[in-house]
């Protein structure tokens, strides 16, 4: 059987709807600590609905439809209506 040993340094975050059901307060400290460890080095992959936050959080935003890649944007070229098109409609 594999251990896992939880770390303060991981290498690899993954944030499955992190704000989902949080309260302002605790939404915005929780982006603060994916946000710290991105800029320690980790990689963090975050999977949410809230277009809003993959656009705050995000260097790169993969979008699926339908179980396919729709698209790969990065958020400062896509506005959240774009990211959004592509999640409901998928690549046209």
């Amino acid at each position: 059987m594999r251990r896992v040993v939880a770390t303060s340094s991981p290498r690899l975050v993954v944030a499955a709807y992190p704000s989902r059901g949080l309260d302002v307060a605790t939404t915005r400290r929780t982006q603060e600590l994916l946000l710290e460890r991105r800029a320690a080095g980790a990689g963090v992959l975050v999977i949410s609905e809230d277009v809003d936050e993959l656009l705050e959080l995000s260097d790169r935003i993969l979008v699926l439809h339908a179980g396919e890649v729709a698209g790969i944007v990065r958020p400062g070229e896509a506005d959240r209506y774009a990211i959004g098109k592509l999640m409901l409609q998928g690549a046209a």
